[in-house]
């Protein structure tokens, strides 16, 4: 199922994602005249599990706590709130997994803990009546007496904090661990069918990575017969099917734009260098920004200091984990695009949402919102007492020399001739086939024949073993997962199910699986987190 259940009265956590089987080895143009060429799609990850936490327990009793409960995001505890799921890992995950029930679990447990609150408050102690006299009492207050509207008003609303709310939420915490023994089953049948599964689909992988059988047997009844001018003739068939892939006029088109793409972005990050200097600048002497009347408010601050914290990483030496060597992270906000990969809805737009505008107007708004910041920091920078630095020293000349320069209208410039170029990219990815991912696989098989082609007799004797060896390995952890699922569908499911090997050329695809579970969607259009456990 997609959407194996984890549920709150069992605890436990679930992985999420998803992992593509697909065989091809994606496609496009790189930066810098160089092919785009993606890893493999089928590559399983090898750390399982992803990142998708842990589950909650479900507390004891109709009116306990559960523990952990954390602030008004439906009582999400703030560990859980920090895991973001990776949906290529669902099929990979030992976990089972699915957020209905540890979103249920945290509402539960935030619920009764607001409840508890609301009986206690003075309103209730001053009109409860008799239930509550001794407590009313106790604090000083004496019941009130209203009007008769006014008290069936207030009477209902002390039998629903009382009664009705305690009684729906405890059915509802009933209904949550019902499937307990149901959820438990179907963990152990995930980690008994999960091992053998990836180890099929890796070993159906290695075969497909290979070169094909048929051409390593004709290259070696080529060496036997000692033919070497039919050799020869493979020898350049094989590399004029690699010129052919190298010089396809949609690939060459792709490079091209890409090229140009990257000479637009070269001058833009001149332009933004300065201010990425300074934004380092700043995280190291441990600068805080500060009002400066007619420069800057109060509340613009909060909006520089996430631009600064955006810049901090941009066009460094050396990319890693989280430093980029260029500027296209900040190219995607102007876009839109969320650097949240989860599905909570917490990411912050710098530069503003707007939607309801186009995606051209919206562009041009956040690209407006920028430079309007930049200017301000042009502004503050040079104003006395905007940047209040805790070792004493000032901001570099150099750094201010260089964000005084800024060409706010050759930026705006610039950026529309890269998204020009970048809509052009996309329709040609679009237009017609082959696709880049296709041509990229066809570079790199033509890649593969050739090295074969030129392999010596003894390397071709060696390769014909390792190719055998890979075909019966894929048999073998077949056979492995056809007794795994037959015994555990006969067990289980009380089914007689039958597997057949699929063959060597057949690219397996596995389905999609939704990460929304039940109330999803409902929370997405609330723009509510979606927590993952």
């Amino acid at each position: 199922d997609s959407s194996e259940k984890q549920g709150g009265g069992s605890g436990g956590g679930g992985g999420s994602g998803k992992s593509s089987s697909k065989s091809k080895s994606g496609g496009g143009s790189g930066a810098g005249g160089r092919p785009l060429s993606n890893q493999d799609s089928f590559r399983i990850d090898t750390t399982a599990g992803g990142e998708g936490g842990t589950g909650a327990g479900s507390g004891s009793g109709g009116g306990g706590d559960s523990a952990g409960a954390g602030s008004l995001s439906f009582g999400i505890p703030p560990e859980r709130r920090m895991h973001q799921p990776r949906r290529r890992d669902c099929w990979e995950s030992q976990r089972l997994y699915c957020p209905d029930y540890v979103w249920a679990d945290d509402v539960i447990s935030f619920c009764h803990r607001l409840m508890r609150n609301l009986v206690r408050h003075r309103f209730v102690h001053v009109h409860c009546g008799e239930d509550s006299g001794s407590a009313g009492s106790g604090s000083g207050d004496s019941p009130v007496r209203l009007p008769s509207s006014v008290s069936d008003a207030v009477n209902t609303v002390l039998l629903l904090l009382r009664h009705d709310l305690p009684a729906k939420l405890y059915k509802f915490r009933v209904a949550a661990e019902a499937d307990g023994v149901l959820i438990k089953r179907l963990y152990l049948v995930k980690c008994e069918y999960r091992a053998p599964f990836r180890a099929f689909l890796e070993a159906h992988q290695s075969v497909q990575k290979a070169p094909s059988i048929a051409l390593v047997d004709s290259c070696l009844a080529l060496h036997q017969s000692n033919s070497k001018e039919g050799i020869h003739r493979r020898a350049q068939a094989t590399e004029q099917a690699v010129q052919d892939a190298l010089h396809h006029p949609k690939l060459i088109e792709a490079l091209e734009l890409e090229r140009r793409i990257e000479e637009v972005e070269i001058g833009m990050a001149r332009t933004l260098l300065p201010f990425t200097d300074l934004a380092r600048f700043v995280e190291n002497r441990k600068a805080s920004l500060r009002a400066v009347p007619g420069v800057v408010e109060a509340s613009e601050l909060s909006a520089l200091e996430e631009l600064l914290r955006r810049l901090r990483p941009l066009l460094c030496r050396k990319a890693g984990s989280k430093l980029r060597t260029g500027i296209r992270p900040l190219l995607l906000d102007l876009q839109g695009v969320s650097r949240d990969t989860g599905l909570s809805s917490s990411d912050t737009f710098p530069f503003g949402t707007y939607r309801f505008k186009s995606r051209t107007e919206a562009t041009r708004l956040r690209l407006k919102s920028l430079l309007s910041q930049l200017q301000t920091l042009v502004d503050l920078c040079s104003a006395k007492g905007g940047m209040v630095i805790d070792s004493g020293t000032d901001v570099p000349q150099s750094i201010i020399r260089g964000v005084a320069i800024i060409d706010s209208e050759l930026f705006t410039a610039q950026h529309g001739d890269w998204m020009e170029m970048v809509l052009e990219q996309r329709r040609l990815e679009a237009s017609s086939e082959p696709s880049f991912a296709e041509l990229s696989e066809t570079i790199q098989r033509a890649e593969i024949d050739a090295g074969v082609t030129a392999a010596p007799r003894k390397q071709l004797q060696m390769l014909r073993e390792r190719l055998d060896f890979l075909e019966k390995d894929r048999v073998k952890r077949f056979e492995v997962l056809q007794e795994m699922v037959g015994e555990v569908c006969s067990r289980e499911l009380n089914m007689d199910i039958e597997l057949t090997a699929p063959n060597q050329d057949v690219i397996m695809e596995l389905p999609p699986m939704s990460p929304l579970g039940v109330f999803g969607l409902q929370l997405q259009v609330a723009q509510e987190p979606l927590l993952l456990g």
